[in-house]
């Protein structure tokens, strides 16, 4: 070992000869020139060319300066250009490789500087001659590194410019700090209109869906801030890897729906990939095809059986040796199974299933483990629903968020797809609803249920009759629509991730509609005073942790400050029974009147609508059906 902490990985660097070509000083005033050599001959054409030479050497790019500048670079850069050597892709074929000749290998291979933290490799345990045997084609550094390190239980990260192999609980303490330009996704107009997407809601719907518990919300130690169209993040260099995945994935899932609108979109789904995309996409779609090479196998060691599928389709395959010995499980542990024309992820699934195993996509392979570990192994996917959350009946415009019920398509999910494989109820699994895309982290089969499960859907609704004329949105039809507006608790769950945040760290907007400070509207035209809420009976405050509004004090709020003028006349009215407000109003007002609710942060005000006839002594004709 090197002396210290940390032990340098030597690697070799060929540095290129500087060359300098320059065209000769040309003088264009004769008679000067033939004065000059007439005294002093060649002596000043030796002196122009000299200083020709000098000054081209002075301001031509020398690759060894540039070398030198890039040493003082900020650490910012120094990371951002080591992640991209990392991107190029490598061949690895090593058996019982010593840890630090393995890493010296791939230091020479993309010209990066390597430290192999000692100290914490020590304390885990982990020697630098510790031996590593791995054989893998195309795939980048980044899933390369972590290929051949997660079987020693290590990882890296990039710190002072150079790459860093340490231990996962070393890596945690070592943050790096990103920032994120989302203007293009956080709305900060000024006005009425509520922003399609909110900083809180991005937040929320970052640190819900990555690694939840690296949070500081959470405990852990990452921290995310937004401020003027950025998000500042503070986390390890793989979670900073993940989030910038997140980011453009969800950019391309939103782009996919909202073009699609209110029709099916193309493409049903989009994928978080850190590494190089390619090689996963050529993984998931040779587990669509058939099998047609041979795939009859009597007792066979498994490792021989991963091996032919390897070589057939052209993909990485690797069997996790590590999970499955503590299953008992070897990689010479004989199979007898025979499949044609199964689709490949059918054939595996049912190969693999008296082995009590399975198989998810990690680091450009496809990898044989345990459930059990597939269940750490999450995969993040955006799913375009914008057709199915927006609701042709209440808006024309398919943009508009207040007419986008997620809640109801997440619990048809949560609750019919491996309900225990939830974060609510003690699972793994995450799901969040933003701007048309379906945000969940899930195991690759719970993302073959999804992908299933929404194809039923759109199938069933597409196979409706044609909606005429009358059931689309008109914005002068009358409808009944009741809206539920008392808080009511929740049935006991573990906390969500997005729930731990929002009672730990209200945001500004939360504080102030709390309680709302002295000379805003609100309080200005209703009094707000002693009990924080609206009139004089304290109509609104916190209970049971959420927000809570009295139907009766609302009733004059709406009437306030949405359409005033459209209140009179029987053919509209407004009335509180129970928790609820029963609105008589055109499509139009209704759309007013949510997004006036969604600012208040009124709970479950989306709510049931009647027709007219049936509910409200005629006139207009209603909307038909529930709204």
């Amino acid at each position: 070992m090197g002396q210290g902490r940390y032990w340098l990985v030597k690697f070799s660097r060929e540095r290129r000869a500087v060359s300098i070509k320059t065209k000769p000083y040309v003088s264009t005033t004769k008679p000067l020139a033939s004065n000059l050599f007439s005294r002093f001959g060649l002596l000043p054409l030796a002196i122009c060319l000299w200083a020709t030479l000098l000054a081209s050497a002075m301001l031509q790019p020398s690759p060894l300066r540039a070398e030198e500048k890039a040493k003082h670079s900020p650490p910012a850069q120094k990371k951002a250009r080591i992640l991209e050597k990392l991107q190029a892709t490598t061949d690895v074929n090593i058996v019982e490789t010593p840890l630090a000749d393995a890493m010296n290998a791939l230091a020479q291979e993309y010209d990066i500087p390597i430290f192999l933290d000692t100290k914490a490799l020590d304390d885990l345990g982990v020697s630098l001659d510790t031996p590593l045997t791995d054989h893998f084609q195309g795939i980048s550094g980044v899933s390369a590194l972590r290929r051949l390190l997660r079987p020693v239980e290590l990882t890296f990260l990039i710190k002072h410019g150079v790459l860093m192999i340490t231990t996962p609980e070393e890596a945690e303490t070592q943050l790096g700090l990103k920032t994120y330009d989302v203007s293009d996704l956080v709305s900060e107009e000024v006005g009425d209109e509520e922003p399609a997407i909110s900083a809180d809601s991005l937040i929320i719907a970052i640190t819900t869906i990555i690694t939840p518990d690296s949070w500081d919300e959470l405990g852990g130690p990452g921290v995310i801030e937004y401020f003027r169209g950025l998000l500042t993040v503070s986390q390890t260099d793989e979670i900073q890897q993940r989030v910038a995945g997140f980011l453009k994935a969800f950019r391309a899932a939103r782009g996919i729906a909202h073009a699609s609108g209110f029709e099916a979109p193309a493409v049903v789904d989009v994928r978080l990939v850190v590494g190089n995309r390619a090689n996963e996409d050529r993984i998931y779609a040779a587990l669509e095809l058939p099998v047609d090479f041979d795939f009859d196998f009597v007792d066979t060691p498994l490792d021989e059986i991963v091996q032919h599928v390897g070589k057939s389709l052209e993909i990485n395959v690797l069997v996790d040796t590590n999970t499955l010995d503590d299953l008992g499980v070897g990689a010479e542990t004989p199979v007898t199974f025979a499949a044609s024309q199964l689709p490949l992820k059918s054939a595996l699934a049912l190969l693999l299933q008296e082995l009590e195993l399975t198989f998810v996509v990690r680091d450009e392979s496809l990898v044989i483990t345990t459930p059990e570990e597939s269940e750490t192994q999450l995969t993040t996917r955006c799913y375009p629903v914008l057709d199915l959350v927006a609701d042709a009946r209440r808006t024309a415009d398919v943009l508009d968020a207040t007419a986008h019920d997620y809640d109801s398509l997440i619990e048809m999910v949560t609750a019919t797809l491996s309900p225990d494989a939830w974060y609510e109820v003690g699972g793994p699994g995450a799901i969040d609803g933003l701007d048309g895309v379906l945000i969940v982290s899930q195991t690759g089969e719970v993302h073959e249920q999804i992908l299933d499960l929404l194809a039923q859907v759109r199938a069933k609704l597409q196979s409706r009759p044609t909606e005429n004329a009358a059931q689309k949105f008109d914005p002068l039809a009358m409808k009944l629509v009741a809206y539920r507006v008392r808080y009511s608790q929740p049935r006991a769950a573990t906390p969500t991730p997005s729930s731990k945040a929002a009672a730990k760290k209200p945001t500004t907007k939360e504080q102030g509609q709390a309680a709302p400070p002295t000379g805003s509207p609100i309080q200005a035209q209703f009094g707000g005073g002693g009990g924080g809420g609206f009139g004089g009976g304290g109509g609104f405050g916190i209970t049971g942790g959420g927000v809570s509004y009295a139907p009766v004090e609302l009733i004059d709020v709406v009437m306030q400050l949405v359409a005033p003028e459209s209140w009179g006349g029987d053919a509209v009215y407004i009335h509180a029974v129970s928790d609820m407000l029963l609105i008589r109003q055109t499509s139009a007002v209704h759309k007013e009147i949510r997004a006036l609710f969604k600012k208040l942060e009124v709970p479950g005000y989306a709510g049931g609508g009647f027709n007219g006839a049936a509910f409200g002594g005629g006139g207009g004709g209603g909307g038909g059906g529930f709204f």
